[in-house]
C-alpha cells in the first residue's frame, strides 16, 4: 500500500514531532520538497525551521552543536531558497559572535563546534562574494 504525502507526512509528524530534533528534520523534509517542486513547501519548512530554531535558543546552550548545527541548517535555507541572504548572514554573525564570546576556536579545528564555527565563517565569506573564503581564514 502506497501512503500520499500527506498521508506520509501525518505519520511523520505523529512520530517524531514532539521530539526537539524533529523540527529540523521535518523542515529539511518540507525543504527537499520544495527543491522536486512541491509547491508550498518552503513556506512549512520556513516554519519547522523556525521552531527548531526557536527550540534550539529555549533549550540549548550557544556551544551547543546540536543548536550550532540548527543555526547553519536555518541560514543555508534562507540563503539558498529564499534568497534572503540579510537574513542568512545575520543569523550567522550573531551566531559566530556569540561564540567567539564564551569560547576560543582552536586552529586547526579540533571540537565539533569549532568546525561548525569555522563553516559558517566559510559561508560568510563566500555569501560575501570573495573569491577564496580559504585564504583569509582568521
Amino acid at each position: 500500500m502506497l501512503l500520499s504525502w500527506s498521508q506520509s507526512l501525518c505519520c511523520l509528524r505523529r512520530r517524531i514531532q514532539p521530539q526537539l530534533s524533529s523540527f529540523p528534520s521535518l523542515a529539511d523534509f518540507h525543504r527537499y520538497l520544495g527543491e522536486v517542486g512541491k509547491e508550498g513547501s518552503y513556506d512549512e519548512a520556513d516554519r519547522f525551521y523556525g521552531e527548531a530554531l526557536s527550540a534550539a535558543y529555549a533549550n540549548l546552550d550557544p556551544a551547543d552543536p546540536t543548536r550550532l548545527s540548527t543555526v547553519l541548517n536555518v541560514a543555508v535555507f534562507r540563503h539558498d531558497c529564499q534568497h534572503n541572504i540579510d537574513g542568512a548572514t545575520e543569523i550567522l554573525n550573531t551566531t559566530v559572535s556569540e561564540y567567539e564570546k564564551q569560547n576560543k576556536v582552536s586552529k586547526p579545528p579540533q571540537t565539533e563546534n569549532d568546525k561548525l564555527i569555522e563553516l559558517m565563517k566559510f559561508n560568510l565569506k563566500q555569501w560575501a562574494g570573495k573569491e577564496d573564503p580559504e585564504e583569509d581564514s582568521d
